[in-house]
């Protein structure tokens, strides 16, 4: 679509062709802004020539590119300049000249357009719409990116501008597309703009239409990282369970320019995490104000460790949360991010909740730093499950901190000899309220003298205890259970995945605290007690009876209470306070769950229901359906992944079933809520919001601290490093020197630890 005052400026057939070429491109606006026949040249000292020969050239502007072609050219559909108007560094010349300099690519000499016409006004309409243009696209590009403008006829553009909604998301993205040649999706855009209309700052990739979480993107998830990487309305960026070899480019291009983030959350993603990222950090120009970093169950390269503690080495500002969970680093790259902690003390004293669960910290580097840090940090929330840290050495220096309220030892091997250790810990830690002590083996005597420290513990109140994976529920019974009795402290327990006897179960839950909210028994209960209903019976007198609790976990696994389960469904009909309860895989069958529907239409409090795995057929399902005709403050039940697989014969009316349910549920959720209205108490990121308070400072640093980063200042060149160790493969990185990731190549490899 040419604007009439241009069209004069090619024949009928010229403009037919300069819009075929035109609308090659992805842009879904694409149309010409300004078309001409002028004089053009690429060198400005030529240009200025007299004498020398100025070539006839057709100039064009779409809304992302400068075009140019000569009569030849346009004919064939090619160009002899094509230029991307969020390039442009420099609008100079003057009278009827424009000298136009564009950004060279990858480290090339600008690239410059000289266009000379017969007549100023069209040498200024020209420019004006170059310059409109710019600042659509560029919306949240820093300063440093702004052209120059050193043409004395051209003046900056003075009229009002607002950009499209979400900071101009959907014109910088169409631009983008437009560049890589890359197919715009208008359901990303709505999507955008969706969120702008609901005012939602959070960014939640998983989220998006074009995304699936085990198949490749439809949408170009570059194309969208350049998008976003100026970006000024999203707060955060969230991306969890996704599958796509681009996820570490994409949150690591990001990271390089923008300045807007506080919040960056990778989790359970099927990528590889690179020296990109590290050098990212500490590359933002614009001055990232990143205070959450969580990249969990991700893969980082041995070079992307050692990047991301140089980063960490030099963070310029507070980090409250930093999560590495389940990574896989090694000793050596843990020593040297622990390390980078110990170096940066500024940043590392501001943390308020560290997860560094699922990787190797079997050296001694870490029990330092928590000696360090134990009397100055702010530490609420501390993780290190299946770290094969030294726990021994670990609890006396948290005995002296008074802040952390939250802490993960599970699934650490424990030496005999720091049994003794746990026990004392548990008996006079402070302010603690969750407590995981899961996969420890702990039982017998040891069990029973960690739950008598905690239970006579003033300074506990309110405690989530997780036992999970211990082997509980065989021996000394009597006197484990008999211990429960005086855990009035406890609230919140999860005795999942251990194998419990029937006396076990029975003496337990008439010994649990009458306060008790929180009870998970997954995988727990065993197949034997579906024949004996004592069981069940005592399940169904604990929920009677425990007024306030608010969650029951009642998954099966390899064993399954079977239809008996029924006898505890009357419990629920008035119970006043608990909100879900899960009963999945546990094959109850449809006559058992016929009584749940029955009791549950006089419930008025439950809101979420697990009951898949239970071989339901569509009956059991449409019994659910009728029920919530008159109940109507359920709002969430699991998707029955495993019924629909086992009913396969009656897909159909299965599925139409299915629909109806969630239809249903669909208009009573809350938006944006979670379907369980419970949180698990002993996860932990629950509380990690995106920050909307001010940049944090750095904190402030006792001179005991200032010592020690003094002396680890050149840690990566001593032989306390891990690179050195190692006999300096690969080079040694110098912590002060953002230039060592990109010359660390050049670096002479020492032939000793001592030389290196």
């Amino acid at each position: 679509v040419f604007y009439p005052s241009m069209a004069h400026a090619l024949s009928p057939k010229e403009r037919t062709l300069v819009d075929t070429y035109v609308t090659r491109f992805p842009g879904d606006d694409t149309k010409v802004l300004f078309c001409e026949t002028v004089e053009f040249a690429t060198d400005p000292d030529t240009h200025t020539k007299k004498s020398s020969k100025k070539d006839k050239r057709v100039v064009a502007v779409t809304p992302y590119r400068l075009l140019v072609w000569g009569k030849s050219k346009l004919k064939k559909l090619s160009s002899d300049g094509n230029y991307f108007i969020s390039d442009l560094k420099e609008i100079a010349g003057s009278g009827k000249k424009l000298i136009l300099r564009f950004r060279g690519q990858q480290g090339k000499p600008p690239n410059i357009a000289c266009i000379t016409m017969g007549k100023v006004q069209n040498i200024l309409k020209l420019a004006t719409v170059i310059q409109e243009r710019f600042r659509v696209i560029t919306v949240g590009y820093p300063k440093s990116s702004v052209y120059r403008l050193a043409n004395s006829d051209v003046s900056d553009l003075t009229t009002p501008f607002s950009p499209s909604k979400a900071s101009g998301f959907s014109d910088v993205y169409r631009d983008w597309s437009d560049q890589r040649m890359s197919a715009v999706s208008s359901d990303v855009i709505m999507f955008i703009e969706d969120l702008f209309d609901a005012n939602d700052t959070d960014l939640v990739l998983t989220e998006f239409p074009c995304i699936s979480s085990r198949s490749e993107l439809t949408a170009d998830l570059v194309t969208f990282s350049h998008a976003l990487k100026h970006n000024t309305y999203f707060k955060s960026l969230e991306i969890r369970g996704l599958e796509h070899k681009d996820l570490g480019f994409f949150v690591s291009n990001i990271v390089r320019r923008n300045r807007a983030l506080t919040k960056i959350a990778v989790a359970k993603c099927v990528t590889e995490f690179t020296e990109f990222f590290g050098e990212s950090l500490i590359r933002n120009e614009t001055k990232h104000k990143l205070s959450l970093v969580v990249v969990t169950g991700c893969k980082w390269t041995p070079k992307g460790v050692t990047s991301l503690a140089l980063a960490l080495s030099q963070f310029p500002h507070g980090l409250s949360v930093l999560s590495l969970k389940d990574s896989n680093i090694p000793a050596a790259g843990m020593d040297e991010i622990v390390t980078s902690f110990r170096q940066n003390w500024g940043t590392s004293l501001t943390f308020e909740a560290l997860d560094l669960s699922g990787n190797n910290l079997q050296g001694e580097i870490f029990g330092k730093f928590i000696k360090d840090i134990r009397a100055f940090g702010r530490l609420r929330r501390l993780a290190v499950s299946a770290t094969n840290c030294q726990l021994g050495v670990v609890l006396p220096s948290l005995l002296l901190t008074t802040t952390i309220t939250y802490l993960d030892l599970s699934h650490n091997k424990f030496e005999k000899q720091y049994e003794d250790t746990l026990v004392h810990f548990l008996d006079s830690v402070q302010n603690l309220s969750v407590i995981r002590l899961g996969g420890l083996n702990l039982n017998g005597e040891w069990l029973v003298g960690c739950l008598q420290a905690i239970f006579r513990n003033p300074n506990l109140a309110n405690v989530s205890l997780d036992l999970s994976e211990n082997g509980i529920g065989s021996k000394m019974i009597h006197e484990i259970t008999g211990t429960f009795k005086a855990g009035q402290n406890v609230a919140h327990l999860d005795l999942s995945d251990n194998p419990l006897s029937q006396d076990f179960t029975v003496n337990l839950l008439k010994s649990l605290s009458s306060s008790m909210k929180w009870l998970g028994l997954n995988r727990s209960l065993r197949s034997a007690d579906a024949v004996d209903e004592s069981v069940v019976l005592s399940l169904a007198a604990f929920v009677a009876s425990h007024v306030s609790l608010e969650y029951l976990g009642l998954r099966g696994g390899k064993d399954a209470l079977g239809p008996n389960l029924a006898r505890l469904f009357g419990a629920l009909e008035q119970h006043p306070s608990l909100l879900t309860v899960d009963i999945s895989h546990n094959l109850v069958g449809d006559e058992a769950l016929s009584h749940l529907c029955y009791y549950l239409r006089l419930n008025h409090v439950l809101k979420y229901l697990k009951c898949d795995g239970n071989s339901l057929s569509v009956n059991a399902y449409q019994s659910i359906a009728e029920c919530l005709e008159s109940n109507h403050t359920l709002w969430g039940i699991d998707y029955p992944t495993v019924d629909i697989e086992v009913q396969k014969h009656q897909s159909r009316s299965f599925q139409e079933t299915i629909y109806r349910i969630f239809s249903t549920l669909s208009e009573r959720r809350p938006f944006g809520t979670e379907p369980s209205p419970v949180q698990n108490p002993f996860t932990m990121e629950q509380d990690w919001d995106t920050p909307s308070s001010p940049l944090a400072k750095k904190s402030s640093i006792p001179r005991e601290l200032s010592i020690v980063a003094e002396l680890l200042t050149d840690y990566s060149q001593t032989p306390l490093s891990p690179r050195t160790r190692s006999g300096n493969k690969g080079g040694a990185i110098t912590p002060r020197s953002p230039r060592g990731l990109r010359d660390s190549s050049k670096t002479p490899r020492s032939n000793s630890t001592q030389d290196a």
